[in-house]
């Protein structure tokens, strides 16, 4: 699984044997409750409700403490974007390394994104107009490289390393394939089997 940024391990090595670092495992207890807060009130109420103070009454820390781990309010829009990426991400690179060639593999990949878009409340509400909702969020999902696209073109590139056959896709066919998907994850037309389909067959044709 991609890593959040801002993270650490939640172990750490005494000898040969593992323990578990409490400090990091506070901190990310921390970092999810607080994402988790965060998530439920854009749903609900949309970005402009969200604020640091709110947030932190809901966690049961200070805000500086909060500030400490997650940093201003962009910074926290761009912890929870990250987030829901990194889940859907799981998803579709364990679709890319199970199937029998890279071809399906990025058409399972498509599909696995699509179907996680499907059900995704936090997605639906950005992209539905919920008031306040999309105004700083909706950029992470299109215009700034690194939330989302960033992180799957590199998520992408790694899953098909990691496959005998995969080396053969170009680093400019993968950033085709992860724009392609994110395009119908955020405007979504006809079926999902049918967006995969024609996201696996453009994949097929640039891998020739």
């Amino acid at each position: 699984m991609l890593s959040t940024i801002g993270t650490e391990s939640a172990t750490c090595t005494v000898g040969e044997v593992t323990q578990p670092n409490f400090q990091a495992e506070v901190r990310l207890l921390l970092r999810d409750r607080a994402l988790d807060a965060a998530r439920e009130l854009v749903v609900a109420q949309g970005w402009d409700a969200v604020n640091m103070s709110l947030i932190a009454k809901r966690v049961g820390v200070s805000r500086t403490a909060l500030y400490k781990e997650l940093g201003a309010k962009q910074d926290l829009a761009t912890a929870l974007i990250q987030r829901d990426a990194d889940r859907y991400l799981d998803a579709v690179t364990a679709a890319i390394t199970a199937a029998g060639t890279t071809v399906a593999g990025l058409g399972a990949g498509a599909r696995a994104a699509l179907v996680h878009g499907a059900d995704n409340t936090l997605l639906k509400s950005i992209l539905a107009g919920v008031p306040g909702a999309g105004a700083e969020l909706l950029p992470l999902l299109t215009t700034d490289p690194e939330p989302v696209l960033g992180r799957a073109i590199g998520a992408v590139r790694a899953a098909l390393d990691a496959r005998p056959d995969g080396a053969a896709v170009d680093d400019a066919t993968v950033e085709v394939f992860v724009r392609l998907t994110v395009s119908h994850l955020l405007g979504p037309r006809g079926t999902v089997d049918e967006a995969a389909a024609q996201i696996e067959r453009t994949a097929a044709a640039l891998i020739g």
